[in-house]
């Protein structure tokens, strides 16, 4: 199984790239936007260069983990992150494609308005932010790939990662420097730590899963709650996470669901297992921490939280 991962040095990306490095009968080739390390170099952005190296690596699978995630970005420069998000992605999708390929894309709980949790594959998308207008064009637009693509939402993702942009790192990096928290008590999610979604993707991957699947941790967190949990799960204060009603907050450019959880007994189903729940993840992810920190602090010249 020949394998190009998008977007390598991303939190899900590398996750993905450092488990199928190791996977029997696997070729993998990671990318990055800049040379760094085993990395291939490519830019979503430019769309023939793009087009000639898959072609070169000849994948059976195209795996796009590459996206703009900052969700306020998105909604405060459309524009730009659509170009990324939705333009390049969709122009890698078909030159994947075109070069005999099979495409997969992740993308988001918040393609959901919140109004309900417990979210299925089959509920009407209604996305409150730009963010989630942009996973669900994509999502539409790949529903026209019938067999050729699995697109795959996610939720919540965490872990150890080049630039720490997620919560878990950021939460960690703020309680251990006494500073409060103050996350929604009212948004629930499913946290999914991204070391374990290494074996699922690829098992879908080999087993030719097509269409749309949920993919998320199995245990739904309000983020307060959460914030909690990354305090004890690293020693440290959780007496410093205050969750308030999201009204409360001060709004961000991005308005959020207040419930984004899904439903992903159908992957399970497929799988023969659920993906295990954020407590689970974060336990893994400090026994994953002498093994995935070295090239991460590489690539960041050192600039990574440990």
């Amino acid at each position: 199984m020949r394998v190009v991962v998008v977007g390598a040095t991303g939190l899900l990306g590398h996750a993905l790239w450092r488990d199928w490095r190791a996977r029997p009968g696997w070729s993998v080739v990671g990318t990055s936007r800049a040379a760094r390390g085993d990395l291939e170099r490519l830019d979503m952005q430019d769309a023939a260069r793009a087009a000639a190296s898959l072609a070169a690596w000849r994948p059976d699978a195209v795996v796009i983990a590459a996206s703009e995630p900052n969700v306020d970005f998105c909604e405060s420069d459309p524009d730009s992150t659509r170009r990324v998000n939705v333009d390049a992605t969709l122009d890698l999708a078909q030159a994947a494609r075109a070069g005999g390929a099979r495409v997969v894309f992740f993308s988001s709980d918040y393609v959901f308005d919140g109004s309900r949790g417990a979210w299925r594959e089959d509920d009407p998308p209604a996305p409150l932010n730009e963010y989630g207008r942009q996973k669900l064009a994509v999502e539409r637009a790949l529903a026209g790939f019938g067999p050729d693509a699995l697109v795959l939402r996610v939720s919540g993702l965490f872990g150890w990662e080049f630039k720490p942009r997620n919560f878990v790192l950021r939460a960690r990096e703020n309680l251990a420097a006494g500073r409060r928290l103050t996350p929604p008590d009212d948004q629930v999610y499913c946290p999914s730590y991204v070391g374990f979604l290494g074996g699922p993707v690829a098992a879908l991957i080999e087993k030719r899963a097509a269409g749309l699947l949920h993919l998320a941790g199995a245990e739904p967190f309000a983020r307060d709650a959460w914030g909690r949990a990354v305090a004890r799960a690293f020693g440290l204060d959780a007496g410093l996470v205050d969750g308030r009603p999201t009204a409360s907050l001060p709004s961000g450019a991005a308005p959020r669901p207040l419930r984004s959880d899904l439903d992903s007994r159908r992957a399970a189903e497929l799988l023969g297992a659920a993906l295990p729940g954020g407590t689970a993840g974060l336990e893994r992810m400090k026994a994953d921490a002498a093994a995935w920190l070295p090239e991460l602090k590489a690539w960041a010249g050192g600039d990574v939280v440990a």
